[in-house]
């Protein structure tokens, strides 16, 4: 069904490996020695892709065709050090039998672009297929509502780049990840009440200090989200300074930068922490979750591939096949936001500089992270506050994965969020995941990684290790729950 080529120089897309369904890498000279009845995925950059004119090869697709890109799949496993040959064969059988995976549940029929598009029908919610309903208003005024209450991935502003610093993304584990988001509160349903709220309700803290009104603005607002699932109207009246730069709130695909008047209720709660809101009006509905919709088994909490499968299913229910936005378009990428902005906000209140964050992803900028023999201590202070929030950094910025190389951390200021921070400190993801990344990055077969995890934790410890494979995901979602309230 699909293949996998990377090109020795992605900005020619000529010589390169490939390796498709017999599992064999083969050297090629151009993509003409590859077999078109594939879909070959590539590592080549969509812009380079579209200036190479490649998007005219019905067969091949870019380097982004996954809501993970090929290239950032390599550098989080680690793939850099091995040949270009082990490479390709390892990232086909991974993003294979994340496929295999979904073909088992899905009809598949690859799209040209993105290829979470090819189930957006089929895993929407029955309950979105219908156009929204309001008393008073119509159907196209609330779809325009959650297309401007719908921001993704989120990009700093008028940021300085430290010289001779390098972009480095720190991820969480996608497994127990998206199947804790899928818990979350979510619209039930498309039919919606309106509430215009005769007195605005302000809340939300500045650098100066709370507003005079947030505790009791901020309980009349818990008590709407106990009940319901809402969507505010609101104005944005005054940011923190030192959240400015790397926190804004703008509307998604929007070219001309609109400002956002929507947005989840848990997204303006958030924001209340460093921003001062007035909202004016609420949209709600009855509330659920995505859970028994997507049904992500915490026995592969663990697994590589199986995290690509969860984190598909997710992207393709944030879509509507008329590629109209809905309220859970809203809804889903505003839990990103929250968790992954939290994050954000801790490395930048121990002296980062952020690059972007969302989808699970946190991106700053590190001085001395280029030599892997001679990591700085900021690399080192960044993958400590990294491993207390459970988010894995890049393979290359840990030179080992035994278990004596656990790196142990005390946060020793409070983040700028309200975080839990005795729960913060009793957890570290590292060693024990990143050891199943790096020795078997995509087996969930028990006795396998037992059998692995022994030689590097040392024999007689197999309880312990079937232990800690089993209780790895429900250990995980309780600390994003941590981090989440």
């Amino acid at each position: 069904m699909i293949g996998i080529v990377w090109f020795d120089d992605a900005n020619r897309g000529r010589e390169g490996w490939s390796c498709n369904i017999n599992g064999k890498a083969e050297r090629i000279h151009s993509h003409g020695d590859l077999n078109q009845t594939t879909v070959w995925i590539c590592n080549i950059p969509r812009r380079q892709f579209d200036s190479l004119a490649l998007n005219a090869v019905p067969y091949l697709r870019c380097n982004d065709y996954f809501k993970s890109r090929l290239d950032h799949v390599s550098d989080e496993l680690g793939l850099k050090s091995v040949s270009p040959k082990i490479r390709v064969m390892t990232l086909f059988s991974i993003f294979n039998k994340a496929i295999k995976r979904l073909a088992a549940k899905y009809t598949i029929e690859l799209p040209g672009y993105r290829f979470h598009e090819a189930f957006t029908d089929q895993v929407l919610v029955d309950a979105f297929r219908e156009r929204p309903t309001c008393k008073g208003m119509d159907s196209s005024l609330l779809e325009y509502i959650f297309t401007n209450a719908t921001q993704y991935n989120q990009a700093s502003s008028g940021r300085q780049i430290p010289k001779g610093s390098k972009a480095c993304r720190f991820r969480f584990v996608r497994g127990p990840y998206y199947r804790y988001l899928a818990e979350q509160d979510c619209p039930a349903n498309n039919t919606w009440k309106y509430k215009d709220l005769k007195t605005p309700i302000v809340l939300g803290r500045t650098h100066q200090g709370p507003v005079q009104s947030h505790q009791s603005s901020l309980t009349k607002l818990e008590n709407y989200r106990k009940e319901y699932y809402c969507l505010a109207q609101v104005e944005i009246q005054k940011c923190d300074p030192s959240f400015s730069q790397f926190y804004t709130f703008g509307v998604s695909g929007f070219t001309n930068k609109a400002p956002r008047r929507w947005a989840p209720l848990d997204e303006i709660i958030e924001m209340s922490a460093f921003t001062q809101i007035k909202v004016t009006s609420i949209l709600f509905t009855e509330k659920t979750s995505i859970k028994e919709h997507l049904k992500f088994d915490p026995v592969y909490d663990a697994c590589y591939s199986d995290g690509l499968y969860r984190e598909t299913l997710y992207k393709a229910l944030m879509e509507h096949p008329s590629s109209t936005k809905t309220a859970l378009s809203a809804c889903l990428s505003s839990h990103e936001r929250i968790f992954t902005g939290k994050v954000a906000a801790a490395f930048f209140n121990a002296g980062f500089t952020i690059g972007s964050f969302g989808s699970g992803l946190v991106t700053l900028f590190i001085r001395g992270a280029s030599d892997p023999n001679n990591f700085s201590s900021e690399v080192k202070k960044a993958v400590q506050v990294g491993f207390n929030f459970g988010l894995l950094p890049n393979a290359d910025l840990i030179p080992s994965a035994k278990a004596s190389d656990a790196i142990e951390f005390n946060i020793t200021s409070q983040p700028l969020l309200p975080i839990d921070e005795q729960k913060l400190k009793s957890f570290t993801v590292n060693p024990f995941l990143h050891t199943i990344r790096k020795i078997a990055p995509d087996k969930f077969d028990m006795p396998y990684l037992v059998n692995q995890l022994e030689i590097v934790f040392g024999s007689g410890q197999r309880e312990q290790i079937v232990e800690q494979i089993k209780d790895f995901g429900k250990n995980f979602t309780k600390e994003l729950s941590a981090i989440g309230r």
